[in-house]
């Protein structure tokens, strides 16, 4: 995205966000849900790399995202036998928050909200990627 942004211009990066100690139980979750996933970044990474890339002024905000677990699952792609390993973890998650997602029962019914952020920075570096 810096290599095709003008000096002086924005570029924003929306996604999901994981915390640090929670990331990996996160990031095998989503494994599971989308085989195609690769990683999702904990906040200060995704800083980090942006700041790398000549990116300055980096303005950040949040919110999350609710989710009820069987839409999610119909939307999803896992791998034969992978919903069902999703459906325990977010059952422990329920208790244990590993997943970092607050995931909660309504009923019969899993939720849980997936951690966004939003960060902005402006080029002010001649570099690119």
């Amino acid at each position: 995205m810096c290599r095709v942004c003008t000096l002086g211009g924005r570029v924003a990066v929306i996604d999901v966000t994981p915390e640090p100690d929670k990331a990996i139980a996160y990031n095998n979750m989503e494994k599971l849900r989308d085989p195609s996933h690769t990683k999702a970044l904990p906040l200060t990474e995704l800083q980090k790399i942006m700041q790398q890339a000549g990116l300055v002024n980096l303005k950040t905000n949040s919110y999350s995202v609710e989710m009820e677990l069987e839409k999610q699952l119909q939307a999803s792609f896992p791998n034969p036998g992978d919903a069902d390993k999703i459906r325990q973890l977010f059952l422990e998650d329920v208790t244990e928050n590993r997943l970092g997602v607050s995931s909660y029962r309504l009923g019969e019914a899993i939720y849980f909200a997936y951690p966004v952020s939003v960060v902005v920075g402006e080029l002010n570096d001649t570099r690119r990627i």
